[in-house]
Protein backbone atom coordinates (compact mmCIF):
# COMPACT_ATOMS: atom_id res chain seq x y z
CA UNK A 1 0.00 0.00 0.00
CA UNK A 2 2.61 2.42 1.05
CA UNK A 3 4.50 1.74 -1.95
CA UNK A 4 1.07 2.08 -4.59
CA UNK A 5 0.70 5.36 -2.72
CA UNK A 6 4.33 5.58 -3.30
CA UNK A 7 4.57 5.94 -7.08
CA UNK A 8 1.48 7.50 -7.29
CA UNK A 9 3.06 10.36 -5.61
CA UNK A 10 6.43 10.34 -7.79
CA UNK A 11 3.81 10.24 -10.91
CA UNK A 12 2.31 13.44 -9.44
CA UNK A 13 4.96 15.24 -9.17
CA UNK A 14 7.06 13.97 -12.52
CA UNK A 15 3.53 15.78 -14.19
CA UNK A 16 4.67 19.43 -12.42
CA UNK A 17 8.04 18.83 -13.38
CA UNK A 18 6.85 18.28 -16.79
CA UNK A 19 5.47 21.54 -17.41
CA UNK A 20 8.48 23.51 -16.10
CA UNK A 21 10.94 21.23 -17.86
CA UNK A 22 9.19 20.61 -21.48
CA UNK A 23 8.53 23.76 -22.80
CA UNK A 24 12.36 24.33 -22.20
CA UNK A 25 13.90 21.36 -24.15
CA UNK A 26 11.06 22.06 -27.20
CA UNK A 27 9.90 25.67 -28.82
CA UNK A 28 7.09 23.95 -30.21
CA UNK A 29 5.32 22.92 -26.87
CA UNK A 30 3.31 25.77 -25.39
CA UNK A 31 1.85 24.43 -21.98
CA UNK A 32 -1.59 25.11 -21.80
CA UNK A 33 -3.41 28.11 -19.43
CA UNK A 34 -4.76 26.60 -16.77
CA UNK A 35 -7.85 28.11 -14.59
CA UNK A 36 -6.96 28.69 -11.15
CA UNK A 37 -9.14 26.07 -10.06
CA UNK A 38 -7.79 23.63 -12.25
CA UNK A 39 -3.95 24.31 -10.48
CA UNK A 40 -5.18 23.74 -7.18
CA UNK A 41 -6.64 21.05 -7.70
CA UNK A 42 -3.51 19.19 -9.08
CA UNK A 43 -1.37 20.54 -5.96
CA UNK A 44 -4.30 19.27 -3.70
CA UNK A 45 -3.95 15.85 -4.83
CA UNK A 46 -0.17 15.83 -4.67
CA UNK A 47 -0.36 17.10 -1.42
CA UNK A 48 -3.29 14.64 -0.29
CA UNK A 49 -1.12 11.52 -1.84
CA UNK A 50 1.75 12.67 0.12
CA UNK A 51 -0.15 13.49 3.63
CA UNK A 52 -1.98 9.36 2.75
CA UNK A 53 1.51 8.10 2.32
CA UNK A 54 2.98 9.39 5.69
CA UNK A 55 0.01 8.37 7.16
CA UNK A 56 0.47 4.82 6.18
CA UNK A 57 4.25 4.88 6.58
CA UNK A 58 4.21 6.37 10.52
CA UNK A 59 0.62 6.00 11.85
CA UNK A 60 0.76 2.00 10.59
CA UNK A 61 -3.14 1.92 10.45
CA UNK A 62 -4.97 -1.17 10.02
CA UNK A 63 -6.17 -3.51 7.46
CA UNK A 64 -9.56 -2.02 7.10
CA UNK A 65 -8.53 1.67 7.33
CA UNK A 66 -5.70 0.57 4.28
CA UNK A 67 -8.58 -1.11 2.59
CA UNK A 68 -11.09 2.18 2.81
CA UNK A 69 -7.76 4.38 1.82
CA UNK A 70 -6.60 2.29 -0.73
CA UNK A 71 -10.26 2.38 -2.55
CA UNK A 72 -11.51 5.99 -1.98
CA UNK A 73 -8.44 7.25 -2.87
CA UNK A 74 -7.88 5.17 -6.53
CA UNK A 75 -11.95 6.23 -7.48
CA UNK A 76 -11.43 9.82 -6.30
CA UNK A 77 -8.75 9.54 -8.72
CA UNK A 78 -11.05 8.78 -11.65
CA UNK A 79 -12.95 12.00 -11.61
CA UNK A 80 -9.98 14.00 -11.21
CA UNK A 81 -7.97 12.46 -13.69
CA UNK A 82 -11.29 13.18 -16.05
CA UNK A 83 -11.59 16.77 -15.24
CA UNK A 84 -7.85 17.63 -15.30
CA UNK A 85 -8.14 15.61 -19.17
CA UNK A 86 -10.64 18.09 -19.88
CA UNK A 87 -8.98 20.84 -18.50
CA UNK A 88 -5.79 20.23 -20.85
CA UNK A 89 -8.25 19.24 -24.01
CA UNK A 90 -10.15 22.11 -24.90
CA UNK A 91 -11.52 24.06 -28.06
CA UNK A 92 -10.82 22.15 -31.56
CA UNK A 93 -8.82 19.19 -28.82
CA UNK A 94 -11.59 18.38 -26.80
CA UNK A 95 -12.24 14.96 -28.69
CA UNK A 96 -8.70 13.79 -27.37
CA UNK A 97 -9.62 14.69 -23.40
CA UNK A 98 -11.56 11.02 -22.84
CA UNK A 99 -8.94 9.20 -24.81
CA UNK A 100 -6.20 10.44 -22.36
CA UNK A 101 -8.60 10.45 -19.20
CA UNK A 102 -8.85 6.73 -19.88
CA UNK A 103 -5.12 6.27 -19.90
CA UNK A 104 -4.75 7.79 -16.87
CA UNK A 105 -7.24 5.77 -15.22
CA UNK A 106 -5.75 2.36 -17.34
CA UNK A 107 -2.69 3.82 -15.34
CA UNK A 108 -3.76 3.88 -12.01
CA UNK A 109 -5.51 0.71 -12.15
CA UNK A 110 -2.11 -1.21 -13.33
CA UNK A 111 -0.19 0.47 -10.98
CA UNK A 112 -2.64 -0.35 -7.98
CA UNK A 113 -2.81 -3.84 -9.18
CA UNK A 114 1.01 -4.86 -9.00
CA UNK A 115 1.72 -2.86 -6.04
CA UNK A 116 -1.89 -3.83 -3.46
CA UNK A 117 -2.53 -7.12 -2.81
CA UNK A 118 -5.81 -7.03 -3.41
CA UNK A 119 -8.66 -10.28 -3.91
CA UNK A 120 -9.56 -10.52 -7.81
CA UNK A 121 -13.40 -9.59 -6.64
CA UNK A 122 -12.21 -6.28 -4.96
CA UNK A 123 -9.72 -5.75 -8.00
CA UNK A 124 -12.92 -6.41 -10.45
CA UNK A 125 -15.42 -4.32 -8.56
CA UNK A 126 -12.71 -0.85 -8.59
CA UNK A 127 -11.98 -1.56 -11.96
CA UNK A 128 -15.49 -1.69 -13.39
CA UNK A 129 -16.07 1.59 -10.94
CA UNK A 130 -13.27 3.46 -11.90
CA UNK A 131 -13.79 2.61 -15.68
CA UNK A 132 -18.06 3.53 -15.95
CA UNK A 133 -16.81 6.49 -13.60
CA UNK A 134 -15.10 7.64 -16.81
CA UNK A 135 -18.51 7.50 -19.20
CA UNK A 136 -20.15 9.04 -16.01
CA UNK A 137 -18.14 12.31 -15.34
CA UNK A 138 -17.44 12.46 -19.48
CA UNK A 139 -20.60 11.65 -20.72
CA UNK A 140 -21.13 15.83 -22.08
CA UNK A 141 -17.98 15.11 -24.24
CA UNK A 142 -18.50 11.14 -24.99
CA UNK A 143 -21.79 12.02 -26.15
CA UNK A 144 -20.53 13.61 -29.46
CA UNK A 145 -17.84 10.13 -30.20
CA UNK A 146 -19.20 7.90 -32.99
CA UNK A 147 -20.55 4.47 -31.74
CA UNK A 148 -17.48 2.49 -33.02
CA UNK A 149 -14.94 5.00 -30.83
CA UNK A 150 -17.24 4.33 -27.80
CA UNK A 151 -17.24 0.34 -28.54
CA UNK A 152 -13.40 0.86 -28.50
CA UNK A 153 -13.15 3.08 -25.50
CA UNK A 154 -15.39 0.46 -23.61
CA UNK A 155 -13.76 -2.18 -24.99
CA UNK A 156 -10.08 -1.41 -23.92
CA UNK A 157 -11.60 0.31 -20.35
CA UNK A 158 -13.11 -4.02 -20.40
CA UNK A 159 -9.68 -5.43 -21.25
CA UNK A 160 -7.18 -3.66 -18.53
CA UNK A 161 -10.15 -4.65 -16.08
CA UNK A 162 -9.89 -8.02 -17.08
CA UNK A 163 -5.73 -7.76 -17.40
CA UNK A 164 -5.63 -6.14 -13.97
CA UNK A 165 -7.82 -8.40 -12.40
CA UNK A 166 -5.05 -11.56 -13.42
CA UNK A 167 -2.36 -9.57 -12.15
CA UNK A 168 -4.26 -9.32 -8.58
CA UNK A 169 -4.79 -12.97 -8.84
CA UNK A 170 -1.27 -13.74 -8.95
CA UNK A 171 -0.33 -11.08 -6.88
CA UNK A 172 -2.19 -11.57 -4.19
CA UNK A 173 -1.76 -15.80 -4.42
CA UNK A 174 2.27 -14.69 -3.96
CA UNK A 175 1.63 -12.74 -1.33
CA UNK A 176 -0.52 -14.50 0.38
CA UNK A 177 2.04 -17.76 0.43
CA UNK A 178 4.83 -15.60 1.62
CA UNK A 179 3.08 -14.12 4.48
CA UNK A 180 1.64 -18.16 5.30
CA UNK A 181 5.90 -18.78 4.97
CA UNK A 182 6.43 -16.39 7.16
CA UNK A 183 4.06 -17.11 9.97
CA UNK A 184 5.64 -18.87 13.46
CA UNK A 185 2.44 -19.74 15.91
CA UNK A 186 0.37 -16.47 16.28
CA UNK A 187 2.99 -14.43 15.20
CA UNK A 188 4.20 -13.01 11.63
CA UNK A 189 7.57 -12.70 11.15
CA UNK A 190 8.64 -9.16 9.25
CA UNK A 191 12.54 -8.21 8.70
CA UNK A 192 15.14 -9.38 10.52
CA UNK A 193 16.42 -7.28 13.44
CA UNK A 194 19.36 -9.11 14.60
CA UNK A 195 21.58 -12.27 14.54
CA UNK A 196 24.31 -13.79 17.05
CA UNK A 197 25.16 -16.79 18.46
CA UNK A 198 21.88 -17.89 20.03
CA UNK A 199 19.73 -17.34 17.38
CA UNK A 200 18.20 -14.73 15.08
CA UNK A 201 15.89 -12.05 16.14
CA UNK A 202 12.92 -11.16 13.85
CA UNK A 203 10.61 -7.94 13.69
CA UNK A 204 6.67 -9.97 14.11
CA UNK A 205 3.51 -8.92 14.99
CA UNK A 206 1.14 -10.85 16.90
CA UNK A 207 -1.69 -12.05 14.70
CA UNK A 208 -4.40 -11.65 17.18
CA UNK A 209 -3.43 -8.38 19.41
CA UNK A 210 -2.21 -6.69 16.21
CA UNK A 211 0.98 -5.66 18.28
CA UNK A 212 4.62 -5.34 17.21
CA UNK A 213 6.92 -7.73 18.94
CA UNK A 214 10.35 -9.47 18.36
CA UNK A 215 10.52 -13.33 18.02
CA UNK A 216 13.92 -14.76 18.48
Amino acid sequence: MGLYLQVMLVIGVVSHVSDLVTPLVSDESVPPTLSPSVTVIRWGITVILAAAWSFVRFARPGRTALIALESGLTLGLVPVYVHLASAYFSGALSSFGPVFALVGIALLLVVRAALVPSPVLRTVVIGLLSVMGLFVFALERLSAFPAVVLDGLSFVGGAFVIATAVTSHVIYGLHRQVRDAMRLGQYELGRKLGEGGMGVVYEATHLMLRRPTAVK
